[in-house]
């Protein structure tokens, strides 16, 4: 045999020696594996945008005018400004609660009142 038969001869016996070692047990228990099917799909990051914005303008108790919504990758960010810490516990309440959020990233700065000085 030459070199290079000797070669191929055992790269050929390398790719057949796994399916030599498996055993009845093993091959019995990959045939049994179920397959595993996803048919759940994530919402896109406008349709989840949009229902974070609605929710937040129709809330009563909410006065989020200067907070924006931006999503990406199923992750929402609120900022803004709110006046009252109740305010940004409410946003982030609300916009925990949409479906198909991931997270929720909090970057509303809280000002409070602050006396202005001539």
């Amino acid at each position: 045999m030459g070199p290079l038969l000797a070669t191929l001869g055992a790269a050929v016996l390398v790719v057949f020696v796994p399916a030599w070692g498996q055993t009845a047990s093993s091959r019995r228990a990959e045939e049994r594996t179920p397959e595993v099917v996803i048919s759940a799909t994530r919402a896109n990051d406008e349709a989840i945008t949009v229902k974070v914005v609605q929710t937040m303008q129709a809330d009563p108790y909410l006065f989020a005018d200067h907070v924006t919504v931006v999503t990406e990758g199923g992750v929402v960010r609120l900022q803004g400004i709110v006046t009252d810490v109740t305010d940004m516990y409410r946003a982030l309440y609300l916009a925990r609660r949409i479906a198909g959020t991931r997270h929720v990233r909090n970057e509303i700065e809280l000002i409070t009142d602050v006396e202005c000085h001539d």
